[in-house]
């Protein structure tokens, strides 16, 4: 081929005018052509637009007789940016084509027809490719139309090719979500098939081969899994075959046959099966990328072969995890990783080079470039959750925060907190709201690695993220953004950031709303708990509607069914009312929610002890509560030490998130002994308080300076009543002073029932003895 293209450009250069000739123009087309069917793509492109030029060239001297070449060398030279993976021009060059052989079988049906249908047919496939599937059904509508006409007059000469279009059709209906008409298509493209293979099955066991694994996917679509499996295996069966009637033969469509299949044995519980087959697929691509037959390390073949075997690593990654093999899923993960990071790696230099070498970057480039970014972030985000089972945490949470990272750049996001400024965002609200659903992820993961200032950073993406879509107005907010919301005022408050969360908060609350015209909103606790969460903010803050929120809150938790941990915040809603009213001066009815949230507390504990978080809180601030009532100090006492003890139980098991709960009840329980007059008990119990306290302010100051000033005041409290130890009593208080201060300037609500006592504790240890 090289050789005849080369003869016709001397012969050209020899006798001609310098103008290409015809045999140069359809021997550079059929050299493009046979490049590509020998894997050379990269240098078919390059022939093949040389002879769309010469065509053009001809065309404008004899246009009738030339025309049709033009569109001949559009076609090939569409198949082959098509296959370069440059799908926008890919597709100018197919409309192109069409356009031509339209006007032409307007002219001459007799001659064109067919021409227009092969064309129609290509740019039907191309408009898939650039995802516009609504105008590809139609193209391929028309294509299976002309041939069916040709088919007609001429049976023989057309019914493989109707067969073609059919596949193509079905494929087509699928993507517009019409898998059952998919499926009658689809079964008419096998039926035509399998007499044209009985006759020649050297020339058509690819084909019927191809219609199978078409079939096979509708079937599954459309619910006969059985029916997919025998449809599925048949084909790969056949494919299996035609290699080995020709070892030549390309390995890919076995390859893609046998990991379909994969995918529907598994559907049917034969998992191993299932990877059998999926070693077979990754030891096909694995010889692809080793082979290298034409020596070009970074050949763009290469490339894609590479990330074939990638995908193939990731497929079976599934199917190990599948069948416990949890530690052979990781390994495959992190090769299909650093397989995606090479590619990426080598585009962006290649990109580069591009550009400075003579600035015209192709959008193939950069579409391959970024075809491999998202694999990469596939594939961490594949490897994040191997690892997660594999209890891989700390590497599992960098992996995952990789994977967010590239996904984040393949949108065109800062990674800085000034990507939540809209001027960041560029992406498509769905997008946006895909790149949400993975803040999300990786905002409760950092939370639960205990690292709430990070939490919080990255929730907040998500929430700027997942509001994307409801600000330019082409849907409602994503569903995930009253959990996101919800999620980030929990951050900001572990993070010690109240003051941040309120308006966070009161956000969420907007949003219940919505929520309640879903069908499945009067059973979610999201809205109960957003409310408790709001209403106790803005009783730390002083604010005057926190009481109404509150008992939103418990209005409706309370209309909640009682399964599924519902309790939990119903139990919490009646607390936080009860902490209000008791606070506010109207103690009977606000100790009556705290003793049922306590009892809802107790039933909890009682179905499942993890709940013993939540018993302990509630119990801490009932035996507040009674302690600021003279008549009820028994009673309180014996509550502070019960939640003591269920504090310590619960810190037992190992939660650092439980440790603050341990240090109010520790401070607490030791102002409930200092006034019982058990006062050697009073010191030691606040001892260890502050010394807790302490040990939590030096991992997160901000987080549980409230802690350790409470401690500090227990402290000093404590050991003025027991009038002992008052140089040390001195230090805590006067330690603890300006923290409360603070507290008092940011949250009056929360400083508020202490502050009093505080301060005369301050005054009487300072001052000197009585």
């Amino acid at each position: 081929m090289d050789e005849e293209v080369g003869i016709r450009r001397e012969l050209t250069e020899e006798h001609g005018d310098g103008a290409p000739g015809p045999e140069l123009a359809a021997a550079l087309n059929n050299q493009a052509i046979w490049l590509m069917e020998c894997g050379r793509v990269e240098e078919a492109v390059p022939v093949s637009e040389e002879a769309v030029s010469c065509y053009r060239s001809l065309a404008e001297r004899r246009p009738d007789a030339f025309r049709n070449g033009v569109a001949r060398s559009l076609s090939t030279y569409s198949n082959c940016l098509s296959l370069a993976g440059r799908p926008k021009p890919a597709l100018a060059a197919a409309e192109e084509a069409v356009e031509i052989r339209r006007r032409l079988a307007d002219e001459r049906p007799g001659a064109y027809l067919a021409d227009l249908a092969l064309s129609v047919h290509s740019l039907a496939i191309d408009l898939a490719g650039a995802g516009r599937p609504d105008e590809a059904l139609t193209r391929a509508a028309e294509a299976v139309g002309l041939y069916r006409h040709l088919a007609e007059k001429e049976p023989t000469g057309f019914r493989h090719r109707l067969a073609n279009s059919l596949n193509t059709y079905a494929h087509r209906l699928n993507d517009v979500g019409r898998p059952a008409d998919a499926l009658e298509v689809a079964r008419e493209a096998v039926g035509l098939y399998r007499p044209l293979f009985t006759a020649e099955p050297g020339t058509f066991r690819a084909d019927l081969a191809m219609s199978l694994d078409t079939l096979a996917g509708q079937l599954e679509e459309t619910g006969h899994p059985e029916d997919a499996l025998r449809a599925g295996e048949e084909s790969v069966g056949l494919y299996r075959a035609l290699v080995g009637q020709r070892p030549d033969a390309p390995l890919d469509d076995l390859a893609s046959a046998l990991t379909n299949l994969s995918r529907r044995l598994n559907t049917l519980g034969r998992p191993d099966e299932a990877l059998a087959a999926l070693d077979e697929v990754v030891g096909i691509r694995r010889r692809s990328v080793t082979a290298d037959p034409l020596g070009r390390s970074r050949s763009r073949s290469l490339s894609r072969s590479r990330s074939a075997l990638a995908g193939a690593l990731l497929a079976r990654m599934h199917c190990l995890c599948d069948v416990g093999r949890t530690e052979d899923a990781v390994a495959d993960a992190a090769e299909a990783v650093e397989l995606y990071r090479g590619l990426v790696k080598e585009d962006g230099e290649d990109l580069v080079k591009e550009d400075r070498e003579d600035g015209d970057r192709k959008d193939g480039d950069r579409e391959d470039a970024n075809g491999y970014a998202r694999g990469l972030a596939t594939a961490l985000s594949g490897l994040w959750l191997m690892r997660s089972r594999a209890g891989q945490a700390a590497e599992a949470l960098a992996t995952l925060e990789e994977s967010i990272e590239v996904s984040g750049r393949l949108l065109g996001l800062r990674r800085e907190e000034d990507a939540d400024a809209d001027s960041a965002w560029r992406p498509a609200s769905t997008s946006a709201s895909a790149y949400g659903e993975e803040l999300f992820v990786l905002g409760t993961q950092l939370s639960a690695a205990d690292r709430p200032d990070d939490a919080a950073r990255v929730m907040r993406r998500a929430v700027t993220a997942l509001r994307r879509p409801s600000r330019d107005g082409s849907a409602g907010p994503s569903p995930r953004l009253l959990p996101a919301l919800s999620c980030l005022a929990t951050y900001l408050i572990q993070a010690g950031r109240r003051i941040e969360a309120l308006p966070v908060a009161e956000e969420a609350t907007e949003l219940l709303g919505d929520l309640a015209r879903r069908d499945d909103a009067d059973q979610s606790p999201l809205p109960a708990h957003s409310l408790w969460v709001l209403g106790c903010l803005q009783r730390n803050a002083g604010r005057r509607e926190a009481e109404e929120t509150l008992r939103r809150a418990v209005t409706v938790a309370d209309a909640l069914s009682p399964v599924g941990g519902r309790d939990v915040v119903r139990g919490l809603a009646r607390s936080g009312l009860g902490v209000h009213l008791v606070e506010a001066g109207r103690a009977a009815e606000g100790l009556a929610h705290a003793r049922e949230a306590v009892a809802m507390a107790r039933e909890l504990v009682g179905a499942d002890p993890a709940h013993g978080r939540v018993l302990a809180l509630m119990l801490t601030d009932l035996g507040r509560l009674l302690a600021l009532g003279s008549s009820a100090r028994e009673e309180a006492f014996g509550v502070s030490a019960e939640a003591l003890a269920v504090s310590e139980q619960v810190a037992t098991a190992g939660a650092a998130a439980d440790e603050p709960v341990l240090v109010w009840a520790l401070a607490h329980h030791g102002l409930r002994l200092g006034e019982a007059g058990r006062h050697t008990e009073a010191l030691d119990v606040t001892a260890r308080a502050v010394s807790l306290s302490r040990s939590l302010a030096a991992r997160h100051r901000a987080a549980h300076e409230d802690h350790l000033a409470f401690a500090l005041y227990a402290y000093a409290r404590t050991r003025l009543l027991a009038d002992a130890q008052r140089e040390e009593a001195r230090d805590a208080i006067t330690e603890a002073a300006p923290l409360w201060r603070a507290i008092a300037k940011n949250e009056p609500g929360l400083a508020g029932p202490y502050l009093d006592v505080v301060t005369e504790t301050h005054a009487r240890l300072t001052t000197g003895p009585e």
